[in-house]
């Protein structure tokens, strides 16, 4: 099971090896874009999706061998719960694996500068609170403002790690860290954004994006030599796994 598994960037290993996936997420937009995926790229029905909170997963208990939480645990408000669901919906020996890689063209200049924007474009703060309401659901939502305001516990791996191990009693538990510096061509990140193929994009308007990209294509002409300019971004990526008896 891939919990949070937003547009399926992360099954196709799984799926070239001949796994079965379920995939569960809360955002129907990003669900959306996954089933125009698998016309094409699931003609074995290995994927099954389903949409729900990951931290009340509607799933039977000791079902899964291995459950994959990618890029998705420091956005859940109550992530303890999300781990504690997924020991529950996993076999004796189940494999626990979570962690997230920092996307190169999100940490570049343009992806730092339509972020910027995407704040300044984005609704008033009544508009904001009312569409939050409606595409979370009250406590999903009231789960997000706290931890906002810093009332819910912060994720880290750190945290994660000592929490299987201590709580919730892992077999055992490792994490692996990595750095390194990758070099990107701006029109390659241009064109990222302007397909809103990163995943903070899922929620912006496709008015408001298209306001964003016109802005930003001026302001990558007015910073950089050409289009195809090339920058050095400096990626982290972390990973926690443990096995759960």
């Amino acid at each position: 099971m891939e919990a949070g598994i937003g547009t399926g960037r992360t099954i196709r290993p799984i799926l070239e090896h001949g796994g079965q996936v379920v995939g569960v997420d809360l955002s129907i937009e990003m669900l959306r874009m996954l089933v125009t995926k698998l016309k094409t790229a699931n003609p074995q029905n290995q994927v099954s999706l389903i949409l729900a909170d990951i931290s009340r997963l509607p799933l039977r208990s000791s079902t899964f061998n291995l459950v994959v939480c990618l890029h998705v645990l420091k956005f859940v408000h109550d992530w303890k719960r999300a781990v504690q669901d997924a020991k529950y919906v996993m076999k004796p020996g189940g494999v626990y694996l979570a962690g997230s890689v920092e996307n190169a063209h999100y940490k570049s200049k343009l992806g730092q500068r339509y972020e910027e924007l995407s704040e300044r474009y984005g609704p008033r703060l009544p508009n904001r609170v009312l569409r939050g309401l409606l595409r979370d659901g009250v406590w999903v939502f009231l789960g997000k403002v706290m931890m906002h305001l810093g009332l819910a516990p912060r994720f880290n791996y750190d945290a994660l790690k000592r929490y299987m191990e201590v709580d919730l009693k892992a077999q055992w538990v490792e994490r692996e860290d990595a750095t390194w510096t990758q070099t990107i061509d701006i029109s390659d990140t241009l064109r990222a954004l302007d397909k809103k193929s990163l995943t903070f994009q899922s929620s912006i308007p496709n008015g408001t994006h298209q306001k964003i990209m016109s802005e930003l294509k001026d302001w990558a002409a007015g910073n950089f030599d050409d289009t195809h300019a090339l920058e050095e971004v400096q990626r982290n990526a972390f990973i926690v796994m443990g096995q759960f008896n």
